[in-house]
This record gives C-alpha cells, sequence and structure tokens, in this order.
C-alpha cells in the first residue's frame, strides 16, 4: 500500500487564522525546488549521498545547506504566524496584546498547536492534515529502526518546546537560528528521510494482501490505519469491531458507537458507509481485524 497512491481529499485544519497554512504557502517559492526536493521528503538522502536504508537517514543534516535554507524559511513562516496570532489577540485587561507572553485570550497553547502543524506540514507534506509526527515510531516492528525514529520525535520535541517557550518569552527571532536549525536538520529531515524511505520500500504498515486491499478499496492511508487501531485499542475499542463485524445485526452510520468511531478516526459518513458495506462479507473479517489491529 503505497501511501502516495492513497492520498484522498480531507478536512484541512488551517488552524488559528490559517497563519502556518498561509505562510507555508510561500516556502517553496523561498526555497527553491531543488532544495525542496532535498529537503522536504523528494528523496531519502543524507551527507554522503542516496541512503540504502531508513537508518543511514536519521544522521545529523544541521550542516547540510538544505537545512539552513528550510530552517531560515521556516523561521520566517512562524514569525508570520505569530503576528496573526497577536491581530487579535488580548491581554488580561481585554485590550489588544502587544506580546504573546501577555496573551491571555485566546491561550497560548493555540499558538503552540500552530508550531505543531507547521512541523507536520513539513514532514508529513500533502498528508499532513492526517498526519501526526509523534505516531511516527508506531507499527515500526525493526527495533533499531523504532528507536532512531523515536529518538527524531524525542528531539523535535525538545526544539519545538525551546521555540516555542523563546516564542513566548518575547526572544528575538533571530536569536533562534540555531534552534530552527537543529529543528530542521536533527528532527525535519531526518524524519522525512524516514518517510520517504516507507512510500518507496511500501507502507510503513505491513499487513496481508487481503487487509491491503481492503484498506486500498476504502481508501485509507497509513494514517487513517493508526487512527483505527488507536480507536480500537482505547476502552470498549472492542465492542466497536464487534459491532462492525456483527452479521446478525448489521450496523448503521446512525449508531451512537459508531459514530464516535467516526469522530475519533476522521472517517466521513460515505466512507464509514463504505467499511459498514465491506464488513457485512465474512470474508473480509480476518482482513479487517488486520486493521484494527486484533488477531484474526
Amino acid at each position: 500500500m503505497q501511501i502516495h497512491e492513497l492520498t484522498r481529499p480531507r478536512r484541512v485544519n488551517e488552524g488559528f487564522l490559517g497563519g502556518a497554512a498561509a505562510a507555508l504557502g510561500g516556502i517553496a517559492k523561498q526555497v527553491g525546488k531543488q532544495a525542496i526536493n532535498k529537503a522536504v521528503g523528494g528523496d531519502v538522502t543524507s551527507q554522503d549521498g542516496p541512503a540504502q536504508s531508513r537508518e543511514q537517514g536519521f544522521k545529523s543534516m544541521v550542516n547540510s545547506p538544505a537545512a539552513k535554507t528550510l530552517a531560515t524559511s521556516m523561521q520566517a513562516a512562524w514569525a508570520e504566524t505569530v503576528r496573526n496570532f497577536l491581530t487579535n489577540a488580548k491581554d488580561s485587561m481585554g485590550n489588544p496584546a502587544t506580546s504573546v507572553r501577555g496573551v491571555s485570550t485566546p491561550s497560548t497553547e493555540a499558538l503552540k498547536t500552530e508550531l505543531r502543524t507547521l512541523v507536520n506540514k513539513m514532514i508529513g507534506g500533502s498528508q499532513s492534515s492526517a498526519f501526526d509526527y509523534s505516531n511516527m515510531a508506531n507499527n515500526i516492528g525493526d527495533p533499531v529502526a523504532k528507536a532512531g525514529i523515536q529518538e527524531i520525535i524525542a528531539r523535535i520535541n525538545e526544539y519545538t518546546e525551546s521555540i516555542f517557550k523563546a516564542t513566548v518569552l518575547g526572544i528575538d527571532p533571530k536569536n533562534l537560528s540555531n534552534d530552527w536549525l537543529k529543528l530542521v536538520g536533527d528532527g525535519i529531515l531526518p524524519a522525512q528521510n524516514a518517510r520517504a524511505y516507507d512510500s518507496k520500500s511500501g507502507s510503513v504498515i505491513t499487513m496481508s494482501p487481503a487487509a491491503t486491499k481492503i484498506a486500498d478499496l476504502l481508501r485509507l492511508d497509513d494514517g487513517d490505519i493508526v487512527k483505527i487501531r488507536q480507536a480500537i485499542s482505547n476502552p470498549g475499542g472492542d465492542r466497536v469491531a464487534a459491532t462492525i463485524l456483527n452479521k446478525t445485526t448489521p450496523a448503521t452510520i446512525a449508531s451512537p458507537l459508531i459514530k464516535q468511531f467516526g469522530q475519533q478516526t476522521k472517517l466521513t459518513d460515505t466512507e464509514l458507509t463504505s467499511m459498514l458495506a465491506m464488513a457485512r462479507d465474512a470474508a473480509n473479517d480476518a482482513a479487517f481485524k488486520e486493521i484494527f489491529g486484533l488477531r484474526a
């Protein structure tokens, strides 16, 4: 199941004031086609040439030209996002806020979400609306690869937290260039390399041909399957699976349990209807259990 082949229209969350999305719109123009191809998941690259494995792409790229170019563009995008945030922000007295530190409404957590959106955009690309970098290690069986991706996630968390705290404290953005460079070179580019490797070698999530066929017919990408498995693993998730696979009393999207499942997985009513219809065929039970992350 190739990730790029399963991309489908999604309800895109543009975030508070659409700041990150709007700012990112100009990044391709600023960075240039060649840098984008190297820096934003166009290929699995390293300082020494094409990487032959996912792990080879984990090495630091802080000193690469691509990292410096992308870090500069992301820093500019973040500065615009912060300006957009402050446009409608208020301080504790209800007056227009002059700094992030003085913002009372909306919560600065809304701005923090924008920073995460920016990072997910650069790693997830066209799939960023359904992508969360913190889930990248999920379903990776190889312990070395899993540990490498977990380390990348930890670095991204560290540097985004540092950038956000500095933003709240009002530190001059020009003094954060080193943090942005580390975020890109030690986090975003290695994460892009890992995803590029996975997209060329097949899906990050390995499933049987039968389960893959069902997923393809339902147009479920890896992000969808991760969300489905998380929903099924939640307390009460086994009831959802049993309801979907029940042949005696076929489930409908009107069921509160199925509605809740749809909300958790971000699946539309149309997608849920297709899933329920295919689940009525007993021949698909083993495939659905695999998609749900259950033992057949």
